[in-house]
């Protein structure tokens, strides 16, 4: 679905470490970067490393269920009603090795779905009555809430092809404990021996 970056003329060049660098902290026409101010791009992958071998999963696994959820054309996933947003444009990879969207296409397609908490019901509800065209500017009231995860058609690659969820300090980040709990993502947590293995760093 997505268009590989080095098979397009006009993004030939894949970037450069410091280029990677300033793109993942703040990204052009995007109110949010791919890390938080305070996030440390290493720290970020570690964290999620060892997150997604506690939950028994891969990343592929996440990656997967995200793009079932693009393809989906339902009201509602695993249970959690949704919204679809539609934007002219999809931000370009970070590594600068992907992007979802022709850069030339301007027309409107789905590039984000935000995926509310369907267990708190009448909370989601009352803040959709307050905000009813979800604006970017409230994704963070949402996630630190937990009434909400908005996901990226970027996800995908993101996950599957840099082992990268995105960071603390983005409302756009795929935790992999509650992108478990959202997607209903099948999982086998590790035993307490394995746990310990893992943390030892003989797992």
């Amino acid at each position: 679905m997505g268009r590989r970056i080095e098979n397009l003329h006009l993004f030939s060049a894949r970037l450069q470490p410091d280029e990677v660098h300033r793109s993942l902290y703040s990204y052009p026409y995007q109110k949010y970067g791919f890390l938080g101010r305070e996030d440390n791009l290493d720290d970020v992958l570690k964290y999620d490393a060892v997150q997604v071998q506690l939950l028994g999963i891969t990343f592929d696994d996440i990656a997967s269920k995200i793009e079932e959820l693009f393809l989906s054309d339902e009201s509602t996933f695993n249970g959690n009603p949704l919204v679809r947003k539609e934007y002219t444009h999809s931000p370009l990879c970070p590594w600068g090795d992907y992007c979802t969207v022709f850069p030339l296409d301007t027309s409107l397609k789905v590039t984000e779905i935000i995926l509310f908490n369907g267990q708190r019901e009448k909370e989601v509800n009352t803040f959709r009555e307050a905000y009813p065209d979800l604006p970017v500017q409230v994704y963070r009231r949402l996630i630190d809430n937990d009434l909400a995860m908005v996901f990226s058609d970027l996800h995908p690659h993101l996950i599957r092809g840099h082992k990268f969820c995105e960071g603390f300090g983005t409302p756009y980040r795929v935790d992999p404990q509650r992108t478990v709990r959202y997607l209903g993502i099948p999982h086998t947590p590790l035993s307490f021996v394995n746990k310990v293995k893992l943390f030892a760093g003989i797992y």
